[in-house]
Order: C-alpha cells, then structure tokens, then sequence
C-alpha cells in the first residue's frame, strides 16, 4: 500500500464572465475568462490554450504584486506572454488537448477583435498576430517532440 499526502502547490479561482468581451486575464489568483471569448471558441482544445496561458502566468508569478512594473515594460511582459505561451502549450499537451490548437484560437481572437485591430495590427506589447502564430506553430512542434515517449 502507497499512501500520498497531497500538497497544494497553486490554488486558483476560474471565472467565466457574461461579458461580451474577447478576453482572459490573471489577477492575484484568479483566472477570469470573459463570455464573448468562451462563445467565439466553440473548440474545447482552443478554450484550453486560452485557460492553460492564464494559468502558466499564475504558475511563474506573474500575476503577483511584484511583478507589476514587469507587466508595464514592452519588452518584459513581451518576454512574460512568450514565456506563458510556451508553458501552455505543454500544459495542454499533459492535459490531453491539442497544442495545435492554439494558434488557430489565437487567430480567431484577432480576427474577432475588430476591422480596426486587424487593419493596425493593435497586439499590445505583445507579438504581431502573423509573429505569435508562427510562435505558436514552432513550440507546438517542439512540445510534441518533448513528449514522445
């Protein structure tokens, strides 16, 4: 016999909002997920890519007080959506969703976040839209090569 005590290591709070809006974000230790975005992706493996980069920032601290000034310098939270991006993908690869999946939900929110976005590219401090779906295709790759048995 082989008793396990559990240790919580992450404690988090999933928040699915009526909001219309396209968008997810990590607060302290809640992942909050608006309606609108839930509604465009009707996949369960794109809504996991949204949910598992939400939780790779909670897991590297990145939604910590102390990571404030991190999140309003381009460069760093640049840095900090890569770095959540590449640990979602192996999230959802553990999880039994599609890693591929990702960039077709990223595609999607940027088509849904309106003519006006798609015509200036508004990516925030973050990747072009065409850059994070290359992004997404080349760790996707890389995080099945990492999982074969």
């Amino acid at each position: 016999a082989l008793s396990v005590t559990p240790e919580q290591i992450c404690a988090a709070e999933v928040v699915l909002t009526s909001a219309a809006t396209v968008n997810a974000a990590t607060g302290g230790s809640t992942l909050v997920i608006e309606g609108g975005l839930e509604r465009l992706l009707t996949q369960d493996d794109e809504l996991a890519f949204v949910i598992a980069h939400e939780a790779a920032h909670l897991f590297v601290g990145d939604a910590g007080d102390d990571r404030v000034d991190d999140r309003r310098d381009p460069s760093r939270r640049s840095r900090m959506e890569q770095q959540a991006d590449a640990l979602a993908l192996r999230l959802m690869l553990r999880a039994g969703f599609a890693p591929e999946a990702a960039s077709s939900a990223h595609a999607r929110i940027a088509a849904a976040r309106g003519p006006i976005s798609r015509l200036l590219d508004l990516h925030g401090p973050y990747m072009s839209t065409r850059e994070r779906i290359s992004f997404l295709v080349s760790e996707a790759a890389k995080a099945r090569a990492e999982h074969q048995p």
